[in-house]
């Protein structure tokens, strides 16, 4: 295996946990910010016998199924949404990052997403509260829909913009790149030519040349200049403009590259 695969199975998996983590720390600030309760300090407990939880307790997908699905102090039950949820935001990060790879745009998206999760669903989970409990208490029915609806929802809205972007991100590195060989194609012309001699210049009309399976046009013009001294019968100077052309999407791009080659 080569270092690049390696590298990039590492970052997947990373992703994939760091995923997963974020969406452990979902359920918790949607179920924590109606309530006004900290979110970053108080350690978490269960929502039914209020025991606080060990590391063991929280490592997500592991912990629920090492622990039979139930609480370790209460055995209570535990809803098979929260290993659910927590394996959907690993595949989101998973996949966000096989379509971005590690760069601005995907931090920016998961930046986004997490932000919007937050917002969007505390707001949902607190419509949903039972308001006439003095403690603020969620009303169980229909919570998993929430939770499931807005993880959807927030998906759905993510996974597009995603690919929307990287479309976008690969139509920009594709246009760099043909404009790049368009270039260099152009310089090495002009290289080739002044190497041919002074005498031995001429103009080119309408050749191509094929590069990665993309065609590229280019004309060659050739202007003579006169001796500077006035001598109407001598020429000790060539201006060469090589033009290169090519299409992309159907629309037509040219660069153009000019130098000047003098008589030894």
């Amino acid at each position: 295996m080569e270092v690049d695969q390696f590298i990039n199975i590492v970052y997947m998996i990373s992703f994939f946990i760091i995923g997963t983590l974020f969406g452990s720390f979902f359920t918790l600030a949607t179920y924590r910010i109606p309530r006004k309760q900290d979110i970053m300090i108080k350690r978490s407990y269960c929502t039914n016998c209020k025991h606080e939880l060990s590391f063991f307790d929280l490592i997500p997908v592991l912990s629920y199924v090492f622990l039979g699905g139930k609480c370790r102090y209460c055995k209570e039950k535990i809803s098979i949404r929260y290993p659910l949820f927590e394996i959907a935001n690993g595949l989101f990060f998973l996949i966000t990052y096989y379509l971005l790879g590690i760069s601005w745009i995907l931090f920016a998206t998961l930046i986004i997403y997490i932000a919007f999760f937050l917002v969007i669903g505390s707001y949902v989970m607190k419509y949903k509260m039972n308001k006439q409990d003095p403690n603020i208490a969620y009303s169980k029915k229909g919570v998993f829909n929430v939770e499931l609806l807005v993880a959807v929802f927030a998906f759905i809205i993510y996974y597009i913009a995603t690919i929307y972007t990287t479309r976008n991100y690969e139509e920009t590195l594709m246009q760099a790149k043909l404009r790049s060989d368009a270039m260099n194609l152009a310089v090495n012309i002009l290289e080739e030519n002044r190497a041919k001699g002074f005498e031995f210049v001429d103009n080119v009309n309408n050749e191509n040349i094929k590069i990665d399976d993309r065609t590229y046009y280019y004309n060659l013009s050739v202007e003579e200049y006169e001796d500077i001294s006035g001598d109407s019968n001598t020429v000790d100077l060539k201006r060469l403009q090589v033009d290169v052309s090519y299409k992309y999407d159907s629309k037509s791009y040219n660069v153009s590259f000019q130098t000047v080659i003098y008589e030894e």
